[in-house]
């Protein structure tokens, strides 16, 4: 429970430094590119990464690390530890979830500029306000999720469950909205991102799981290792993401700044609704395969895992 409360801040922070970049950007966009759109985005994106990289090395310069591993643990090589993770079934399948629950939650964002451009026909300024809206949604989805895991109204992995089945179910439906039912395509939109996240503290406080999964059934501390692994699962979702955005809208002859074709038309529906809708499916099917939670112990999982 510590974990997840732990994780029920930190997202909530993490998503008031998204909702000002989705506030400022398209309105530095619509100052700055009113001649080159795509030199304002670059311009605006040159400058977040370097805040984000001094911010970044702040925090490595300013943490501290308080718990000393044992000499045995520290010297264990990297590829040792690599096997260990590739034989726990556990931490196969919550990576293979993380890459696609990133999948399903990255195209929903990278997508949204084109699906209110294009399919709802609004401007920069509406583009900002959905986007805050989808980053206030990510705000208050965890704050909903620690209460019903406190309450026990749901179990850690049964919030993950359900936020991926509301996320699929959500997005799925904005395949039934009609551009002039602004207002129901903004809250599927943003009911689609405000269940995903539900499951947020949940599948960041998984990896401490599957370190002590891999610890008690290997007597290796593998914190770091699992951890690793985690973020690069979750780039290698983010960069399958922005591939599938770019592949699937230049198939569809989609080019910056002419007039869309029903092509691309169907194209940006297939990325806001359908894609984000298989993937979530897929990755509650992982969840379903997924048996290491507070009421099976470490042994008992590796016998339900076989």
């Amino acid at each position: 429970m510590d974990r997840l409360s732990a994780n029920s801040w930190r997202f909530p922070l993490a998503k008031m430094a998204f909702l000002i970049c989705s506030m400022v950007v398209p309105i530095f966009v619509a100052w700055y590119g009113k001649t080159d759109e795509a030199r304002a985005y670059m311009m605006a994106m040159s400058f977040i990464a370097v805040l984000a990289t001094a911010f970044m090395l702040l925090c490595f310069w300013g943490t501290k690390e308080r718990y000393q591993v044992s000499v045995e643990t520290d010297k264990v090589p990297f590829t040792k530890q690599l096997g260990i993770m590739l034989k726990a079934k556990p931490v196969v399948v919550f990576y293979l979830f993380k890459i696609t629950s990133s999948i399903a939650f990255v195209i929903k964002g990278s997508v949204t500029i084109y699906f209110v451009k294009y399919f709802l026909n609004r401007g920069d300024g509406f583009v900002s306000g959905l986007l805050s809206a989808t980053a206030i949604a990510g705000i208050i989805a965890p704050m909903i999720a620690i209460q019903l895991i406190k309450r026990n109204k749901l179990s850690k992995l049964g919030t993950l469950k359900v936020a991926q089945l509301g996320g699929g179910v959500a997005a799925l439906c904005l395949y039934f909205v009609n551009p002039e039912q602004i207002s129901l395509a903004c809250v599927l939109l943003v009911l689609s991102v405000l269940m995903a996240e539900l499951g947020s503290i949940t599948a960041w406080a998984l990896p401490s799981d599957c370190a002590d999964y891999c610890e008690d059934k290997s007597g290796v501390r593998m914190s770091g290792a699992v951890a690793a692994g985690t973020l690069f699962s979750m780039k290698v979702g983010l960069a399958l993401a922005g591939g599938m955005v770019g592949l699937v809208l230049s198939l569809s002859g989609y080019k910056a700044g002419e007039a869309v074709s029903s092509e691309t038309m169907t194209a940006i529906m297939f990325l806001i609704a359908g894609i984000p809708a298989i993937f979530h499916v897929i990755s509650l099917g992982l969840l379903m395969m997924f048996k290491l939670d507070d009421k099976v112990s470490a042994g008992q999982a590796e016998a339900v895992m076989k």
